[in-house]
């Protein structure tokens, strides 16, 4: 699979993977992330397509792009160390393709929150957490954050989506019934 590497100035935010770069219509995409030495609070997945018109044919300037989310998932992370993700392509979508009108293409866009918590001295700061008396170890008292400043990191992973044969969209549609009629 390949794997890329997001970094931040305070060291490795994520390593993501995907065990492939092309998906069929009706595939799930499976990403599998692993948290490096920032602290990520929470972690959002969106796949999208991106419809681009080529400038000589857009009817209103400047609105060349057009961005369509067809899944999300958000992922609250603290305190993890890796943890995975799946996104479905839907089988009603069109696939990758460019023309000399206009250019499709999907990607995984990423939001990664990450914690701008900085202790005072003398405090220890667990993320989602204060100590407010006592010594770790020994009787002490902890209280939640009532809010933890984030910063976000946005990026986005191309993948490829390809045509699909008849006989996988049906294979697929079949269990998806044969799921929901399970109890």
């Amino acid at each position: 699979g390949k794997q890329w590497y997001q970094r931040r100035v305070r060291g490795l935010v994520c390593v993501v993977r995907l065990s492939r770069s092309a998906y069929r219509l009706g595939d799930p995409i499976e990403v599998d992330l692993e948290f490096g030495g920032v602290s990520c609070v929470q972690v959002t997945l969106k796949l999208q397509a991106m419809e681009t018109i080529s400038p000589e044919h857009e009817t209103i300037p400047e609105t060349d792009s057009r961005f369509t989310t067809h899944d999300v998932t958000t992922i609250n992370c603290i305190h993890t160390a890796s943890t995975s993700a799946s996104l479905h392509i839907p089988l009603n979508v069109v696939n990758s393709f460019s023309t000399n009108l206009v250019l499709v293409r999907w990607q995984v866009h990423f939001e990664f929150l990450i914690s701008q918590l900085q202790p005072s001295p003398g405090e220890l700061v667990d993320l989602g957490n204060t100590l407010v008396s006592g010594e770790v170890g020994s009787d002490c008292e902890w209280r939640p954050l009532q809010s933890v400043p984030v910063s976000t990191l946005t990026w986005e992973m191309p993948v490829r989506v390809v045509p699909t044969i008849p006989q996988y969209i049906a294979t697929i549609a079949w269990q998806r019934t044969q799921a929901k009629d399970t109890v």
